[in-house]
């Protein structure tokens, strides 16, 4: 990810060392993502880590994210995967466990469903 976009790599080995040893960069395909993957992308990515920040986010996205993502967070909640300690979006250790399992919740509608090498 680099300035707005998402790249990914050549995926099988073959094909990379391929493209490398053309003196190519090794890329599959780059997306440019709107402000709303933007944001998807980034409370995905922190929830691998167990914490959000929701001061964080209402600086950089202009979002709430309990508002934002309302449904997915009360789903997380009522399964005691999640728990609000102030600013902070914290899974529980059980939500660590499964956090792979739950993350298409907060993929766009079009992205769920689909399978991705």
């Amino acid at each position: 990810y680099l300035q707005g976009v998402h790249y990914q790599n050549a995926d099988t080995f073959d094909r990379y060392v391929g493209l490398v040893s053309e003196g190519k960069l090794p890329l599959r395909r780059a997306l440019k993502l709107s402000a709303e993957e933007k944001l998807r992308r980034e409370v995905i990515l922190l929830l691998k880590t167990g914490v959000l920040d929701r001061s964080y986010f209402r600086k950089k996205f202009k979002v709430e994210l309990l508002d934002h993502f309302e449904s997915q967070f009360e789903e997380l909640l009522e399964a005691e995967f999640l728990e609000v300690e102030g600013e902070t979006l914290r899974l529980t250790w059980e939500g660590l466990l499964r956090v792979d399992w739950f993350l298409p919740r907060f993929y766009l509608p079009e992205h769920q469903g689909l399978r991705y090498t």
